[in-house]
């Protein structure tokens, strides 16, 4: 009895060069230089393929690494490093107008604001028909400025100005 040296199965011969019954493949003497002479070649084929390509491999390596240097940077560079009483806001002005100030200034000390001052703006009447309910944000300003986006980057210590609808008094 002998052994497949591909699959492992048992194979009932007394020849030196058998196939396995199980799998197929050429066992004996023969097989392990055909096997070698196999290997060999797929290696010159593959090393062909890549003297042929290298070039192009080099350059996808070196664009990679290129990528990854530059997103690395992006998110650790110079300009993204707060210092401690700074913070970078995650939203615009647009996003928090016509919500109820009470949210937005949940919003901006969430963020790390100190300094903030809700306005009532007394601009409605009883009575009256508005395209805006009360407590709605009108206009806010972080420092003076009325527009800012994503990201900007403020003082903790910066007035926050939160103008907003009510009724007169």
């Amino acid at each position: 009895m002998k052994y497949c040296s591909k699959c492992g199965a048992a194979v009932h011969t007394d020849k030196d060069s058998f196939f396995c019954t199980e799998c197929g493949a050429k066992n004996g003497p023969g097989a392990a230089a055909e096997k070698a002479e196999k290997s060999s070649e797929m290696k010159s084929v593959v090393f062909a393929f890549l003297l042929k390509n290298l070039k192009y491999i080099v350059l996808g390596v070196a664009l990679t690494f290129t990528t990854v240097f530059f997103l690395i940077y992006a998110n650790t560079g110079p300009g993204n490093t707060l210092q401690p009483d700074e913070v970078r806001i995650s939203f615009s002005s647009y996003n928090v107008i016509s919500e109820n100030f009470e949210d937005v200034v949940l919003r901006f000390k969430s963020e790390g604001f100190e300094n903030i001052e809700t306005i009532p703006l007394g601009d409605m009447a009883r009575n009256e028909t508005y395209f805006f309910d009360e407590h709605d944000v009108e206009k806010v300003s972080v420092n003076g400025k009325t527009r800012f986006s994503e990201k900007d980057v403020f003082k903790k210590t910066d007035p926050v100005r939160i103008s907003y609808h009510s009724y007169k008094e």
